[in-house]
Order: structure tokens, then sequence, then C-alpha cells
């Protein structure tokens, strides 16, 4: 369903057969094709973290799901287009719960308390090896934080690859002290450029800003 915000006249979303969007570039219409599915072991990874912290919203109470409508209310997020986004207290619940289990963090019923994590001073990626690199940052994790990171599609030369076909890495282990070495689900050759962003996640499950560090593998 396309959305059209009405203060600016803009389009956002698929409107029959075209698809309205932007990049850095602009806004852009173009025809709509239907996107690939590959099915790869990570999307069924993470399409079964959703279900399972979507349907543990059941287990909740009253009270706890009040909470969670509170706490989105309160934190909403920003879509595509740069508009704030109010979620549902389930669908605030199954995001961070799903984040929380991918990273291997406990899981809470209660929302977070805590603020959401300062953006990294510092972070700087160094290839090992074509599938391994090191992670250097400042500051110092707090104990309840550890560090994502994800990588873009490698391009050859001395490209700027963006985000958008981005895979994640992983995460550190809480606390985890710099630097810290990570292995790569891609592997990049010799004369290809990778752009990593990088930042902090709470044990609670919100994310800071990311920063970007455009490494070429020589």
């Amino acid at each position: 369903m396309a959305k059209f915000l009405a203060s600016v006249g803009v389009f956002s979303g698929k409107l029959g057969g075209y698809i309205f969007s932007h990049n850095k570039g602009g806004r852009y219409c173009r025809v709509f094709a239907v996107p690939t599915n590959p099915n790869s072991a990570r999307q069924q990874e993470v399409r079964g973290a959703l279900a399972t912290q979507s349907a543990a919203w059941e287990s909740l109470t009253d009270a706890q799901r009040s909470a969670w409508t509170t706490w989105a209310q309160n934190n909403p997020i920003t879509d595509p287009l740069g508009q704030e986004f109010m979620r549902t207290g389930h669908q605030a619940f199954s995001g961070l719960r799903a984040r929380q289990q991918d990273a291997a963090l406990t899981l809470t019923d209660e929302p977070p308390a805590e603020p959401v994590p300062a953006v990294l001073t510092t972070f700087v990626v160094a290839f090992v090896d074509e599938d391994s690199v090191t992670v250097t940052y400042t500051a110092a994790l707090a104990a309840d934080e550890a560090l994502y990171l994800w990588m873009s599609l490698p391009q050859e030369g001395a490209g700027d690859p963006n985000f958008k076909q981005a895979v994640l890495v992983g995460y550190s282990a809480l606390a985890a002290a710099s630097p810290i070495a990570m292995e790569l689900p891609r592997a990049v050759t010799t004369d290809f450029t990778v752009n990593f962003w990088g930042g902090r996640i709470s044990e609670g499950g919100q994310v800071g800003v990311a920063l970007k560090s455009r490494v070429k593998k020589t």
C-alpha cells in the first residue's frame, strides 16, 4: 500500500504497477517488479525469531501489554521517508525481543528502562584476511552493551556500496573490549571495497546510531 503525505504531496510504497521511493539522489518512481526471495538460512532465522516473539506477546499480562503500548508511543521510529512512525505495543515487543534473541541476549518481558545507546566515538574496521576483520572502537562498551556489525556487498575498486543489500555480520559479547575479531558472512577479494556499519546494542535490544567504516581489501 502506498503512503501519501498530504502536507508535502509525497508518495511512498506501491501504487498500482509503480513503486514510489527515494534515495540519495532524491525521490523516484519505478515500475514494480516482483522481488526475489532466496529464502536464505539467515532470512529463515530472522523470520523465525519474529514469529516466536510475536507469539510470546500472548503470554504477557494486561499490565505488561499496557506498558509496552506506552513505551512504543514514547519511542517512535523513523520510516524510509524520514517520517516518525508509531508502532503498536505488540510490534515494539516483537521487534526488540527478536533482536535480543538474535544477539543471544537475555529475553525480557518488560520494555527497556535504559535510554538508546550512545553513538560510538570512533569506529575502524580492518581486514585480517578475506573473511575476517578486526573492529577497533571507542569509547568502551558498558556492562550491558554489545557491538553490532553490518557489511555491504563488496564492490570492485574504490566504490561506496550502500546499505540496501547489507547483511549482519554479528554481535560481540557484552562489554567486549576493543579490538574485536569477527568472521564475515561474505568473502572479500583483493581490490574490492566494503562499507561496514557498527554501533552499540543494549541488553534490552535497543540499537544506537551506526558509524560507517569504508575499507578496501588490499
